[in-house]
């Protein structure tokens, strides 16, 4: 599949905005080798910043709600949304938004493991502060592409990946939340001191940790509980996994998704601080495998007219 549209998803500024991805030189050569980029797991992702895929803080007002009366005006006119046809206990319906409130978090939590994300910087020039961050000083090495390589480089890929630029927000501010209406919603916001990464992540969401099949047996789809007629023509359906499922799933570190380099890469730039064997041997590897672009020096290092 292409790079697939998608309404949480913001774009690039333009289609041909550089996106730049800054490697070791092992990460380099396994790109080359592999002939694909090495999407990480978001649950991984989460060992170096917790907040990857959460909820921000402003979602747990409600474990500070102890009675109806507790509720903000706007919460509680929303109290009857929480009860079925014929019903009228709005404790009732008070026990279930918290119900609502404390599934979404761990929804959050264990969703994470079904995120899949390869992350870019989004500018118009180099940054000395990705080489340093991303990168080991004198052996660095960039990549640069744009929304409309990266729809070149996965037209053939087997699975679905989605773009956008990530957005941020304060999460230690009370006005600062994220609806929960779409699965992807967490996956893309940070945290505000994360703002000079202007990061574009390429994201797959794997339903199969999420969801399963269910064959119907005897005309009846049964799991959890449910009892259902098979009226679907195949006898099969696919259902959502219960949560206590999806956190006994062991994480996937990481996946590999194959690309064509060629149309992927519209520039390789060596760091500015590499020595001249180590711009040889990027030189060399990317010829060997076919990357036609030019290997650049950064100009980061040049010299100021005197």
């Amino acid at each position: 599949m292409p790079l697939l549209p998608h309404p949480e998803f913001r774009s690039a500024p333009t289609p041909e905005a550089p996106l730049w991805r800054y490697l070791s030189l092992p990460k380099f050569l396994s790109l080359l080798q592999q002939q694909a980029l090495y999407f990480s797991s978001l649950e991984y992702l989460a060992r170096s910043d917790p907040f990857e895929g959460t909820l921000p803080p402003a979602r747990f007002a409600h474990r500070a709600w102890k009675s109806i009366e507790e509720l903000p005006p706007e919460v509680r006119s929303k109290l009857p949304d929480y009860l079925k046809r014929g019903e009228t206990d709005l404790d009732l319906a008070f026990t279930r938004l918290l119900d609502f409130h404390e599934l979404r978090i761990r929804q959050a939590y264990a969703y994470r493991r079904s995120f899949f994300l390869n992350c870019w910087h989004q500018n118009e020039h180099e940054s000395a502060a990705m080489w340093s961050l991303y990168s080991r000083a004198n052996e660095g090495i960039a990549i640069v592409s744009s929304e409309d390589k990266f729809r070149l480089a996965l037209a053939a890929t087997p699975i679905d990946v989605y773009g956008g630029c990530v957005q941020y927000g304060d999460y230690g501010s009370a006005e600062f939340t994220i609806d929960d209406g779409n699965a992807f919603r967490p996956v893309l916001y940070k945290r505000q001191s994360f703002a000079h990464e202007r990061e574009y992540r390429l994201v797959n969401w794997d339903t199969s940790v999420t969801h399963k099949d269910i064959d119907a047996v005897n005309g009846v789809f049964t799991w959890e509980g449910h009892i259902v007629p098979d009226v679907s023509g195949s006898g099969r359906i696919t259902v959502g996994r219960s949560e206590s499922e999806i956190e006994a799933i062991k994480p996937t570190p990481g996946i590999v998704v194959p690309c064509q380099l060629r149309e992927l890469i519209a520039r390789v730039v060596v760091s500015p601080l590499a020595e001249d064997w180590f711009f040889d041997v990027v030189a060399a590897a990317s010829s060997a495998h076919g990357i036609t672009v030019p290997v650049e020096r950064s100009k980061l290092a040049d010299e100021p007219l005197r």
